[in-house]
């Protein structure tokens, strides 16, 4: 086995003296909590508009969806408009309980920006609506809290 120095895309390799890009060292994060009512007897494909996120941002792996045991809502995606699954797809929420915003997001994906998660070819400089879908029709009410975080470059 070799030893190696390996340098992460935060950490400027010193034989290149090339600063870091700022999305991977000193971005800025910002935050957005949205909460919804889940009412009994919603149905399939109700939609839940959680935030605008620049098409450049990432994503961080903290967001979460902590959520009431809603019965019957056992398929819950969250996506974009160009992919409406891509960051999470088939969460279960019919038990109390969090889980991650970006389940859908590989390890080897976590460094993307959002247009990138969601399957464009090309950066399209806006923002981008983030938003939850029912796949199953609840039965019983309950809330759902989205709370996302995202870095952006200074």
């Amino acid at each position: 086995m070799a030893v190696r120095t390996v340098y992460s895309q935060a950490h400027p390799d010193p034989a290149t003296n090339v600063r870091p890009k700022g999305i991977n060292a000193e971005a800025r994060v910002v935050s957005a909590i949205a909460t919804f009512a889940v009412l009994n007897g919603d149905s399939a494909n109700t939609k839940f508009f959680i935030a605008k996120v620049p098409s450049w941002a990432r994503i961080l792996p903290l967001s979460a969806v902590r959520h009431a045991g809603i019965t019957g809502l056992t398929d819950l995606d969250i996506g974009t408009a160009e992919d409406a699954d891509a960051l999470a797809d088939g969460l279960d929420v019919s038990a109390a309980g969090t889980k991650s915003l970006i389940a859908a997001v590989t390890v080897a994906d976590l460094h993307k920006p959002l247009w990138q998660l969601v399957g464009l070819t090309k950066d399209p400089v806006r923002e981008l609506s983030l938003f939850a879908t029912m796949k199953a029709a609840a039965t019983t009410a309950g809330a759902v809290q989205f709370e996302l975080y995202f870095a952006t470059e200074n």
